[in-house]
């Protein structure tokens, strides 16, 4: 049975030998009828390697076809990249002999149809065969991709797939450096300039396609050994370093001005080219079989960005608006609705604020003045004092000049004169501070002395009810940034309605406490009252008073002056009897370091 199968098989290879001469013989007979009767066809290939490469590699396939198909006259047409195109517009060409990368680019313009795929000698036949492989010197201190990120690497033209493309896209892989090829330089085809640039040390690496090192070698034109791969993919039983994916090989591909009976007997012409003739090994090959798919290819040029029927975002947005008109439409509203609502929610919000802040002015203003009235009396008594003084010294000096008495000492009794005048001046001032009604203004004060001042004020008020105020704060300075005059009015409050409870309790004495940290400043008023009689949170609210004569914002323009600070207002009952008011405030506020 074996022996049979063995004859079987030498017999067909002899017809197929026959075959051959008598058709070798056939075609070298000369031509004598009138070349005008045959139909010109002329097929197209793009020359990524030169024209005389191209016409070398695919004149031989060319010629194949005008021997299979006597009645049309096949001329071919070798086209390098910027005429390429070109030529399929001017529907010159019906046929074409194209690598993947262009047949997708034009194949998504043009109405271009895949014929056949040629066949890779490479690993006993494939169809898949095109890629690139990144290849260093074989001394370079350069192994991995990481290794090469941000160097010099050669390529011959950014758009060429069989190199700088399938390379670009294994780089958007997670694996590789975000700047692999960000320092890729074209240098221009031939690819034998980027091989000789390696090795001159004018880059660093260089994106060759597949089996190209290994042609130079095989054809001494570069000694083995001389370049190393960087990122080996080879497959099993490929006989040419990878260092990519591999993507469909070259394609036969007719225009959408071809005759489709011709390209029919094309078809059945380049499936029957046996794969060890000279035709097919012209053109690096095996033959020719049934199309590939495109799908990685179209998969490619989307990753990159540059697919011929990828749309920009604006061309999308527009396709989007016209596919959803009511929807566009209704979010055009939409957002024309919401700025001019947030416009006008601002502005509104502004003019509260700017209401609501008068209305705390107020407030603030009001409660000053009842603490005018409520300290009237004191404040007159302070008054009259070194008023009565003045009064008297210059009574007595009258009284000493109309007796003809001379002797006086003038510049003592101007020094006492002006004494007084000073503690009238301290006490308008301290007046005309608390009546002040103007923006809140943060300065860096000294709180410890404020608070001396502030119980000067208030201690003719204690007197009246028999009151003593025991002070328990730091005598060094406590440098704070605040409102010095709200704070001001917070601790007139605070005494007075100390002092006001403590009599009403029948006692008298309360005790203020100033304390300070690194953080923070906390001051304390103890009493001897009759505690809270209300809850904090009606206690807070404006206008409400458990004072026969009282104005109700007290306590609510105190938590405005602590909160303006950043701090923590608390009021709470004591122990044994009376009230605890506590005041905490942060050292650093706004942008100023208190102290």
């Amino acid at each position: 049975m074996e022996f049979r199968q063995i004859k079987e098989s030498v017999m067909a290879l002899k017809i197929r030998l026959y075959k051959y001469i008598l058709m070798s013989v056939i075609s070298s007979f000369p031509v004598y009828a009138d070349e005008s009767n045959f139909d010109e066809v002329v097929i197209g290939v793009f020359a990524d390697r030169g024209i005389e490469e191209a016409q070398s590699r695919w004149q031989p396939m060319i010629n194949w076809l005008n021997q299979q198909i006597p009645e049309y006259r096949f001329q071919l047409l070798a086209l390098e990249l910027g005429m390429l195109q070109a030529e399929v517009s001017s529907q010159r060409l019906q046929f074409m002999i194209i690598n993947p990368s262009e047949s997708i680019r034009l194949g998504r313009i043009f109405p271009l149809s895949w014929m056949a795929t040629l066949i890779s000698p490479l690993a006993g036949g494939t169809t898949t065969a095109t890629g690139s492989a990144l290849w260093v010197r074989e001394n370079s201190p350069y192994h991995t991709t990481e290794n090469l990120a941000g160097k010099r690497i050669g390529t011959v033209d950014r758009r060429a797939f069989g190199g700088f493309m399938a390379m670009e896209n294994e780089a958007l892989r997670p694996e590789y450096p975000k700047n692999f090829l960000s320092q890729a330089q074209e240098l221009g085809y031939p690819h034998e300039n980027i091989v000789r640039a390696l090795l001159d040390n004018n880059i660093e690496a260089a994106i060759l396609p597949v089996c190209l090192v290994e042609s130079l070698i095989a054809r001494q034109k570069l000694d083995a050994g001389k370049l190393r791969i960087i990122n080996s993919k080879t497959p099993t039983s490929f006989e040419c370093q990878v260092s990519t994916e591999l993507y469909p090989n070259w394609s036969f591909a007719m225009l959408g001005n071809a005759d489709r009976q011709l390209a029919k007997k094309i078809v059945q012409s380049l499936l029957n080219l046996p794969g060890d003739s000279p035709e097919a090994k012209a053109a690096q090959s095996l033959g020719w079989s049934v199309p590939e798919s495109q799908v990685e290819l179209d998969r490619l040029f989307e990753n990159l960005g540059i697919h011929p029927l990828q749309l920009s975002m604006w061309q999308q947005l527009l396709r989007w608006i016209v596919q959803y008109y009511y929807v566009a439409t209704l979010i055009a509203i939409i957002f024309t609705i919401l700025p001019i609502q947030y416009v006008i929610l601002k502005f509104r919000f502004h003019r509260n604020s700017l209401r609501l802040r008068k209305m705390q002015d107020d407030f603030q203003q009001i409660q000053r003045r009842a603490l005018v009235d409520k300290l009237g009396a004191s404040l007159a008594h302070e008054l009259n004092q070194p008023l009565s003084a003045i009064r008297l010294y210059a009574d007595g000096e009258i009284s000493r000049q109309k007796k003809g008495d001379s002797q006086t000492n003038i510049v003592e009794l101007l020094t006492k004169i002006r004494k007084q005048v000073i503690r009238v001046d301290e006490v308008v001032k301290r007046l005309r501070q608390l009546l002040k009604k103007e923006p809140v203004s943060k300065t860096s004060f000294d709180l410890s002395n404020l608070l001396q001042e502030t119980c000067a004020l208030v201690s003719l008020y204690a007197q009246r009810y028999n009151i003593t105020i025991k002070q328990g704060y730091i005598s060094n300075p406590v440098i704070f940034y605040g409102d010095r005059i709200g704070l001001e009015q917070l601790l007139v409050n605070l005494l007075t309605n100390a002092i006001d409870s403590t009599a009403e309790a029948g006692n008298n004495l309360i005790f203020i406490e100033l304390l300070q940290t690194k953080l923070d400043v906390s001051l304390s008023v103890y009493d001897q009252g009759v505690g809270l009689n209300a809850p904090l949170s009606k206690l807070m609210t404006p206008f409400v008073t458990s004072k026969a004569n009282g104005v109700g914002l007290g306590l609510t323009v105190c938590q405005e002056v602590v909160e303006s600070h950043l701090g923590k207002f608390t009021l709470r009952n004591r122990a044994h009897g009376g009230v605890e008011a506590k005041v905490c405030l942060p050292r650093k506020v706004g942008n100023n370091d208190a102290g």
